[in-house]
């Protein structure tokens, strides 16, 4: 037998990344207003992301799960080049091995940066954080429902009615994409731009 186990394949976009860069500022002042507003708690961002094997818990990171991580310190590295604090936006490793590697953007160098090493040993402290995260501040939650269906009788008789069971997902929130979220904070409007276009 062959165990297959694999981390998350991040697809980042280089404009989201520039956007995310240039309005830094606006988003880290902001934050009260992000993590209290569910769609923009869970805004996307195709380059925030955690990877690693055998566990659960890897993929995406919303916008709100950075903010968590940057403000309790667990997603900050020392910046390699001035020395300052990197906030991270991505992260992955190997929570058996401990190897590691990180990116994220530096508030004094005013660049994105990245490093292998990190001042959270082990590796699996944010594993274990950002499972945390994911049961606190779930995206969705899911119920059983109840409905009717079929069953097949070997007694001769074929199919006959039943009740059945199904889970079934409910999204908690309509994640603002982020130029969307930006433009309305600079607005001041939460939410009106993407309620026009529903």
């Amino acid at each position: 037998m062959t165990l297959i186990s694999r981390g998350h394949a991040p697809n980042p976009d280089d404009q989201d990344k520039e956007l995310f860069v240039e309005n830094f500022d606006l988003l880290l002042s902001s934050e009260q207003i992000i993590l209290t507003n569910g769609d923009y708690f869970f805004t996307q961002l195709s380059f925030a992301w955690c990877s690693w094997p055998y566990i659960s818990g890897a993929g995406p990171l919303p916008l709100g799960y950075l903010l968590q991580g940057w403000r309790e310190q667990i997603f900050k590295e020392p910046c390699p080049a001035c020395g300052a604090e990197v906030l991270l936006f991505a992260f992955g490793g190997s929570p058996l091995s401990g190897a590691h590697s990180w990116s994220g953007f530096c508030k004094v160098c005013r660049t994105v940066q990245s490093g292998r090493e990190s001042i959270h040993k082990p590796f699996s402290k944010r594993t274990y954080y950002v499972q945390q995260l994911r049961n606190r501040f779930p995206a969705r939650a899911k119920r059983w429902e109840e409905y009717d269906g079929v069953v097949f009788s070997w007694s001769g008789t074929g199919l006959q009615p039943a009740r059945k069971w199904r889970l079934v997902w409910t999204e908690l929130a309509n994640p603002a994409s982020l130029p969307d979220l930006i433009a309305e904070l600079k607005s001041g409007r939460k939410q009106s731009i993407r309620r026009k276009r529903l």
